[in-house]
């Protein structure tokens, strides 16, 4: 299966001039857990997470209406491209104890997500969803 079959299409993305305010309006308003941040040409350079938000932000006690989303954002995401197996999105969550993959496209424009949800209900494969979401639940070494 292609991660252009399972992945869920991207309907907004945010800049790293916007606040992390506009951020969490668009989460809110999609019923979703990121964002994808994108250049001035549309390409992918990040991407921000309902957690990065209270954790970052709302955690330190900062102002989401003032704060830029260049200073919160987790940079170059690990990514898939439309006709890349799902398999390899499994082994990057895994890898790297991510929950969710951008995919881009030639250009690293972003098209959709790939998230475990999206694998959950799409595949399947719950031998291997209950392995990648058992080695993203190892808590990180804090840096």
């Amino acid at each position: 299966m292609l991660c252009s079959e399972i992945m869920t299409p991207v309907p907004a993305v945010c800049s790293y001039q916007d606040t992390v305010l506009q951020a969490a309006r668009v989460m809110r308003d999609l019923n979703v857990g990121y964002v994808p941040i994108v250049d001035e040409k549309d390409q992918l350079v990040g991407i921000i997470t309902d957690r990065d938000i209270c954790i970052q932000v709302v955690a330190e006690n900062k102002k989401p209406e003032e704060e830029k989303l260049k200073d919160y954002v987790t940079p170059k995401p690990y990514t898939c491209k439309p006709g890349d197996d799902i398999s390899k999105a499994i082994q990057l969550m895994k890898a790297h104890q991510v929950r969710r993959i951008p995919i881009v496209d030639d250009t690293d424009q972003c098209l959709g997500i790939i998230s475990l949800g999206d694998l959950a209900v799409g595949t399947h494969m719950e031998k291997e969803i209950f392995r990648a979401l058992e080695r993203i639940s190892i808590p990180a070494e804090p840096e």
